[in-house]
């Protein structure tokens, strides 16, 4: 429902900061980067700007990875492949060439999930009849449903089971919650309830405790504003640092951290289950935005409110020369070249050139971000990582990931003029220079192992304390006030390693909260105190002032 929720919050603070910052002031972004056509390696379809890299003939279909397949090319086999008579062979069309399978026993069939035909499921046929099952030129043998009265067989049906059985094998079976406590048969007819305090586990249809206390994949904010959900079984709490609190985002995402603490729907409870307001009298010290999921006044004409004090301030350009008054009014245009200083509302010279605020990746592994009209540099090895999609921008992760097709502009993993640390020839598995290795049709690691990102590895509970073997199992299940780091296996309070989203520097070096794995930023000038974002920042000066968050970092872990 909203996976993006997780990669929102695994992103480093820098990033956060200015998405936080930006968001009341529309005008302080950069100016967008000249859209450059991608069109290396295409030779069809969008151009991601806009255009076209070229067309198909009238007989051919054009692929998301821009190449022509049908009519003569791939003898007519296209991407989503296709099965021999016999079944036990895929074939498919990749990158203009005919690719061919064996299956090793098992079956070739249509994988409804990937879109895609297959080994190892069913002699399934696709549902839409322009995807047949079988290839050009390809037959069913005689024997083609014998011995059975149900099912599929060389895409052919054979035969329907009558109301209150299912197929198993080629065989029809009675429907029947033997075994079961709860869930539904294979007929779906409802096997049982469990008791308070349990959940079912429909795969196995008994009663196991529910690890999430009722709480969903919505979520649901604490009364001192953190954000809990749950993940996979385990109940996760995020806090949301001194400039953010957790409210609704939207029907698809659920509840985040946000920093107004925006409302949910009527019906959708604010406050998790037990949890009561921190302060005792909510909106009593805030004249407008919201607190603890409680309305607490609207501002007049020409004021905006500050979500952060809950107080209305006047909308103005005093001192301003840039960016807007605070209710959406301009302030002025930067000149080109320039842009506005998202602190200071002056415009000043813009020195990330062709590098967008999307970022990119160097050969050596550096991180290169736009931040502020300002490049910022991060050398992802000196923390055991890469440098890869991270779910908002180009940062340090565990894998050289690309930007999804889904992004404005297609944002390029490589930096102008950059080649790549290593290619997918220098991987088992998984991604290498912002592309996906393998044909994306097998499992490039054996059975009992995972991909890490690059490696194929055993799938294994040893040193971990929470989350996934790698194939499926879990490890184990962190204590409500902790967050799993699913990478590493281990649990942090509160979802951070070593700080909260108040930050903390290492020379040069801002680190904040992380989640899937530690997140660092190497400042330009200066790593201190911010009175404005309430933390350590890059460009921030000496310590707080009250004392109450040291500047130093404690316990740093790195993995």
């Amino acid at each position: 429902m909203h996976s993006a929720r997780l990669s929102y919050l695994v992103t480093a603070l820098a990033v956060l900061a200015s998405l936080l910052t930006l968001g009341g002031c529309p005008g302080d972004d950069p100016p967008p980067a000249t859209c450059q056509p991608q069109c290396t390696n295409r030779t069809c379809g969008d151009d991601g700007c806009g255009g076209s890299c070229g067309s198909c003939e009238a007989d051919q279909t054009c692929t998301p990875q821009g190449f022509c397949i049908g009519g003569e090319v791939c003898e007519g086999v296209t991407l989503t492949g296709c099965c021999t008579g016999d079944g036990t062979t895929l074939k498919y069309c990749k990158n203009g060439e005919l690719q061919t399978l064996d299956c090793e026993g098992f079956l070739c069939g249509f994988r409804e999930e990937a879109g895609v035909y297959t080994c190892g499921f069913e002699a399934d046929p696709s549902p839409d009849a322009a995807k047949p099952y079988l290839c050009p030129q390809e037959s069913c043998p005689a024997d083609t449903c014998d011995g059975q009265e149900c099912g599929f067989d060389c895409g052919q049906s054979c035969g329907e089971c009558a109301t209150g059985q299912f197929c198993a094998g080629g065989t029809c079976q009675a429907c029947s919650c033997d075994g079961r406590q709860c869930g539904t048969d294979e007929c779906g007819n409802a096997c049982g309830d469990c008791a308070g305090g349990d959940k079912c586990d429909e795969a196995t249809g008994q009663c196991v405790p529910d690890l999430c206390q009722g709480i969903s994949f919505e979520g649901c904010c604490t009364g001192d504003g953190k954000l809990r959900y749950c993940d996979q079984g385990e109940l996760l709490t995020f806090g949301c640092g001194l400039k953010g609190t957790c409210g609704w985002r939207d029907g698809d995402f659920g509840f985040d951290c946000t920093l107004d603490g925006a409302l949910p729907p009527a019906g959708t409870p604010f406050l998790c289950p037990g949890e009561t307001c921190a302060s005792g009298t909510p909106c009593a010290n805030r004249e407008c935005g919201n607190e603890c999921g409680l309305a607490c006044g609207t501002c007049e004409a020409g004021e905006f409110c500050d979500d952060f004090t809950g107080q209305c301030n006047a909308c103005s350009c005093d001192g301003k020369t840039c960016g807007d008054d605070g209710c959406g009014n301009s302030c002025g245009e930067c000149a080109d070249g320039q842009v506005c200083d998202r602190d200071t509302q002056q415009c000043k010279a813009d020195q990330c050139g062709t590098v967008s605020s999307f970022g990119c990746c160097n050969a050596d592994e550096t991180a290169v971000d736009c931040v502020n009209g300002e490049l910022v540099e991060t050398n992802c090895k000196e923390f055991g990582l890469t440098c890869g999609w991270n779910g908002i921008n180009y940062g340090c992760t565990y894998a050289q990931f690309g930007a999804p097709g889904n992004v404005p502009g297609n944002p390029p993993y490589q930096c102008p003029g950059q080649g790549c640390a290593f290619t997918c020839d220098d991987v088992e598995c998984g991604v290498a220079c912002g592309q996906e290795c393998g044909d994306g049709q097998t499992d490039p690691c054996g059975e009992g192992q995972w991909c890490d990102g690059t490696t194929c590895k055993p799938c294994t509970c040893a040193g971990a304390e929470c989350g996934g073997d790698g194939c499926g199992n879990l490890c184990g299940v962190c204590a409500s006030d902790e967050i799993c780091d699913f990478y590493f296996g281990s649990c942090n309070k509160d979802g951070c390693n070593f700080t909260d989203f108040v930050g903390c520097c290492d020379g040069l070096i801002q680190h904040t909260c992380g989640t899937l794995f530690p997140s660092a930023v190497l400042c330009a000038n200066s790593c201190g105190w911010d009175a404005a974002e309430g933390g350590y920042r890059c460009g921030g000066e000496g310590e707080d002032p009250s004392g109450t968050y040291s500047k130093t970092c404690q316990a740093v872990v790195f993995p």
